[in-house]
């Protein structure tokens, strides 16, 4: 038997663990990347075609080529918090072997552990007390946001706006190139990120809502990653003074579109702000500081770009895409509608 060969079916049976394969089937659905909570990625076409999510307000049907993003909440396989328990008591056991072997079990469920080691950790037991507590320091190590990590509640991001709740089916229908189709148990991932080739959504950016000098970013719900070919067209215009409408308009370069093409559109000056354009957040690409009402965007915590009326360019970062409208301290009105295609 060839390593190549071996190193395949390794390949195979890490995969398994997540996901259950069937017969090969090709798809048009959305492309996604499902993280699952040890860290591992698996690309796959969502086949669902809609998710419903029960909420406080009720149950919503979500189509699912209008969701950005889900992050999920933690669910316990059926018959798991009994094997906690149940492993929790032996961590006080009288025979060393079998304390080793509990707290080799609870290490392995990682999250799903976390509340047991909490009872654990306060135990009147001295034995699980210490075992618990060392348990606990374990986990926070491996799992550095596993406070989040507890919620039940899944977060749905949508192109309008987010949905909290949580998704009523335990599956979700996918396929893979490699694995054919393929059942993902929700138990066992941690997020959906749909930014498949090709993908195309639509955001509304508010110049009441989304200034930079407020730090006010609209999250798009869009997470891109090097590479990827990113196209943003911005329609609209944003009032820079609305208690004299129409007098001080822009467009998404922070423009006058309104002014004459020979002249290359008038730019309008902020007419309040800061002495220091930094004072904004901004860092000056080239000497250049976007108009006062210009589209601006920035993936994740990264350099701010000038998107304007339309923006064209490869990642080389790895992040959420926000977008704000730059804003120096003056109340504005109005917005841009966006189209953000991915390749």
């Amino acid at each position: 038997m060839s390593v190549r060969f071996v190193a395949f079916a390794v390949f195979l049976g890490t995969v398994s663990t997540f996901v259950e394969a069937g017969e090969q089937k090709p798809s048009s659905a959305p492309q996604a990347e499902v993280e699952f909570r040890d860290g591992s990625v698996v690309k796959l076409t969502i086949l669902d075609a809609d998710l419903k999510v029960v909420t406080r307000f009720g149950t919503l049907t979500v189509p699912v080529t209008e969701i950005r993003r889900i992050d999920l909440g933690l669910r316990y396989p059926d018959g798991l918090t009994q094997k906690i328990d149940d492993a929790v008591a032996k961590l006080g056991d009288g025979d060393f072997k079998v304390r080793e072997s509990a707290a080799a079990e609870l290490r392995s469920y990682r999250e799903w552990a976390y509340p047991g080691l909490l009872r654990a950790a306060r135990s009147e037991n001295a034995e699980v007390a210490k075992r618990g507590k060392e348990l606990l320091d374990d986990l926070r190590q491996r799992v550095p946001d596993i406070e989040t990590a507890l919620s039940e509640k899944d977060r749905i991001t949508t192109a309008d706006f987010p949905i909290v709740g949580q998704i009523s089916s335990a599956t979700l229908q996918g396929h893979s190139p490699l694995l054919g189709d393929v059942v993902v148990r929700l138990h066992q991932a941690k997020a959906i990120r749909f930014s498949g080739p090709g993908s195309e959504i639509s955001v509304t950016v508010k110049a009441e809502e989304h200034g930079t000098i407020m730090n006010q970013w609209l999250d798009t719900g869009l997470d891109v990653s090097p590479g990827m070919k990113l196209t943003i067209t911005a329609k609209g215009t944003v009032d820079l003074d609305p208690n004299n409408p129409g007098q001080m308009v822009v467009n998404a370069r922070g423009r006058d579109p309104r002014a004459p093409q020979a002249i290359g559109n008038l730019v309008i000056p902020p007419p309040i702000g800061p002495a220091n354009a930094n004072a904004g957040g901004f860092r000056v690409e080239n000497g250049v500081m976007p108009n006062h009402g210009a589209l601006v965007g920035r993936i994740g915590n990264g350099r701010m770009f000038l998107v304007g009326e339309k923006y064209t360019g490869t990642i080389r970062e790895t992040g959420r895409l926000r977008l704000s409208i730059v804003n120096l301290g003056r109340t504005m009105s109005g917005g841009f509608t966006v189209s953000i295609v991915t390749e």
